[in-house]
């Protein structure tokens, strides 16, 4: 292969950080919740998010996570429509 020509699969690493099972590491899933991968280091040190773990490989299924992030939501109370 000359290089002009294109591999059909991307370089190690810059596959935006999905695995072939749709799972992603700590940078992707940083992006995908948009925090830093030290908040989601803490989220997995206290057991907030699941992960995915064997060795020291980590892996996290994004639907997931949003779905273990969305218990943490805070919804506005205490607001009547005119009243004070």
């Amino acid at each position: 292969m000359t290089n002009t020509q294109k591999s059909a699969t991307p370089p190690a690493g810059q596959n935006g950080g999905t695995t072939l099972l749709g799972l992603e590491d700590k940078q992707g899933i940083a992006r995908e919740v948009k925090c830093s991968p030290r908040k989601i280091e803490y989220l997995m040190a206290t057991r907030a998010i699941p992960f995915f773990k064997l060795g020291r490989l980590v892996r996290f299924d994004v639907a997931r996570v949003k779905a273990a992030l969305a218990r943490f939501e805070v919804r506005e109370v205490g607001y009547r429509k005119g009243g004070r």
